[in-house]
């Protein structure tokens, strides 16, 4: 959660949308279409429990048209989704048409508690403000890698997405 917001704050200059992820899919459907309406750039949900795998979530994060029923009535309803989408929990395993869809990042702390390391051992123990303030040097730098790969040619990194090719089609 603390490197969604740090990503969120130095991208945005805010917090992102924050909600617990819904267990039943009718109402991970509701809040996925919630969130459609709303369209913050970012959107964060938090502490999902086992697989991540969602017809509605996939079929959002595959247009920038979402159509969707609207809440009590059967009006469809069209808005633009753009925003980025982020999901943090334990031992989360994303599955299904998710896979092409995902970038997953693995946190290893090398400690069986990492809850219990001191505030003290962190360089800036209050790191939301310190970003908030330097945010122009974070947003410099990030500019500054993108930069660097185009002017590499921006070489293959060697990653292979699974998806259909354009001939298949």
């Amino acid at each position: 959660g603390k490197i969604v917001s740090l990503c969120s704050l130095i991208a945005t200059g805010e917090e992102p949308a924050r909600a617990g992820w819904p267990s039943m899919e009718e109402e991970q459907e509701k809040t996925i279409n919630s969130y459609a309406m709303l369209g913050p750039p970012i959107i964060a949900w938090d502490n999902v429990v086992g697989d991540l795998s969602n017809p509605h979530l996939e079929n959002a994060l595959t247009t920038d048209k979402y159509d969707f029923r609207g809440f009590h009535t059967q009006e469809l309803k069209r808005v633009p989704f753009r925003s980025a989408v982020t999901f943090t929990g334990n031992n989360l395993r994303v599955v299904g048409d998710m896979c092409r869809r995902t970038i997953t990042c693995r946190l290893e702390p090398d400690t069986e508690h990492p809850e219990k390391i001191p505030l003290a051992a962190f360089r800036h123990p209050q790191i939301e403000r310190h970003v908030r303030q330097n945010r122009e040097v974070y947003v410099a730098a990030c500019l500054s890698i993108l930069r660097a790969y185009i002017h590499a040619g921006m070489p293959d990194q060697g990653i292979t997405f699974q998806s259909f090719d354009k001939s298949s089609g």
